[in-house]
């Protein structure tokens, strides 16, 4: 109910709850797939979705204008209890449609809440996920360029230092 995640988006008191979800949703993830608790991976699956509410925020944010970070946030926070369903994944003869359904409905639900979030209408609506997917695309690739930068200066400052070999 895409009401449900505009209620949600707009009630900063749902900040904590939201975060709160998304850590016990990676918890589940992490216990799910790992078999065992390794504090690296449920690290990573928080930071990821951190992450990807930064991706998902400047995509909507391009497509309609409106929206905060808190509110994306908040929306993808409790859209992250779709993860939950993950427990169904235990059950072995239904293990792998359990796992398809499970993100299914966890990209349905994330893709509901940005909606909501930025208040998108229409085309907007549709074409978050690719906006979406093309912010990512392009951070991935300027953070490379930032990278190699990095690495060139740093190979010339070495080296003009005499500390490394010069090319």
């Amino acid at each position: 109910d895409r009401g449900a995640y505009q209620e949600v988006a707009k009630d900063a008191l749902m900040t904590g709850p939201a975060v709160l979800i998304s850590l016990l949703a990676a918890l589940v993830q992490t216990l799910i797939r790992d078999d065992v608790f390794d504090v690296r991976a449920f690290l990573a699956r928080f930071g990821l979705w951190l992450v990807a509410v930064l991706v998902v925020f400047v995509a909507g944010r391009l497509l309609s204008g409106k929206g905060k970070y808190t509110t994306t946030l908040r929306a993808m926070g409790f859209a992250q209890s779709a993860w939950f369903l993950g427990v169904l994944a235990l059950i072995p003869p239904i293990a792998p449609l359990a796992r398809l359904i499970t993100i299914a409905v966890a990209f349905v639900a994330v893709w509901m809440g940005a909606a909501e979030a930025h208040g998108t209408k229409g085309w907007r609506t549709i074409v978050l996920p690719a906006a979406a997917l093309i912010v990512l695309v392009v951070a991935v690739l300027v953070v490379q360029m930032l990278l190699a930068g990095v690495e060139f200066t740093l190979s010339a400052l070495l080296s003009d230092f005499g500390v490394a070999p010069q090319p």
